[in-house]
């Protein structure tokens, strides 16, 4: 099937990036704990995962309700660079992909 980035539906309401920060939230924390090279194994690395991972990383970079980290910092929210983080560590893996 076809695979969609975060943000492709205008009409979609957030929950869907949300759900994305929490996923990534947590493989960061475990990245802290386990360290990133054993993190970065068990991420997909497919030539087809390259585009959707760039297209999410392009929202991120783009956004223009950014807020910085300490003044919006909510107690258990996943922080931002934290997502960021955990995308840049996956595009490091799937840029050995030939």
């Amino acid at each position: 099937g076809a695979r969609c980035a975060p943000g492709d539906n205008d009409t979609e309401d957030g929950t869907e990036q949300q759900q994305l920060a929490l996923l990534l939230s947590t493989i960061y924390s475990l990245s802290k704990v386990c360290g990133h090279k054993k993190i970065q194994r068990f991420l997909p690395h497919d030539a087809a995962d390259v585009e959707p991972v760039l297209n999410i990383l392009r929202s991120y970079g783009s956004r223009d309700d950014r807020k910085t980290i300490v003044e919006h910092a909510e107690e258990g929210a996943p922080q931002q660079w934290e997502t960021i983080y955990v995308l840049l560590l996956w595009m490091g893996m799937l840029s050995y992909v030939p």
